[in-house]
């Protein structure tokens, strides 16, 4: 599996990255943190919902190449808890990447109820995508390509699908 897109929210704007705007991954991840990687971001914390266990498995070898950081992890049982990410001349700003998921075990779906956040984690079809078909329009492919998905959440996002046209 690759990385397809990358998006953070600051709270005050969204910002979202996509592989089809890239040559590469590096490129990507490059550009996301060119963006966060600026003195007024120092000393914020970024929550990645399950870094340890996804995330950042696409990201570290992309984010220890970046040039001008230091990395300070705080690793329990085999698990990225907080990565420091130092930058500026002297290494004097940082950011960290929290796994949310390990400080607060609740799945995305979960979170959004318990934070009355409407908009939910949708269905994804992870086994489907390909770098050939990332502008792929038809639809909507089988429930085979689709991770852990129950047949009635898959007809939901089908009909969801079929609404929007």
């Amino acid at each position: 599996m690759d990385l397809l897109s990358l998006s953070y929210y600051d709270g005050l704007k969204a910002r979202s990255f996509f592989i089809s705007d890239y040559g590469s991954v590096k490129e990507l991840i490059c550009d996301v943190l060119k963006n966060l990687l600026v003195k007024t971001n120092t000393s914020k914390n970024i929550y990645v919902h399950n870094s340890s266990n996804f995330d950042l498995i696409f990201l570290l070898k992309h984010i220890a190449n970046y040039p001008g950081i230091v990395l300070d992890p705080i690793i329990k049982d085999g698990k990225f808890i907080n990565l420091k990410i130092r930058f500026g001349s002297n290494k004097e700003f940082s950011i960290d990447l929290k796994d949310y998921f390990l400080l607060l075990p609740i799945y995305l779906r979960k979170f959004a109820e318990y934070f009355n956040i409407d908009t939910l984690n949708s269905i994804f079809p992870y086994s489907f995508v390909k770098k050939e078909n990332l502008n792929y329009i038809g639809t909507v492919p089988n429930l085979e390509v689709f991770n852990d998905v129950s047949e009635k959440d898959f007809n939901n996002y089908k009909q969801d699908f079929a609404n929007k046209d």
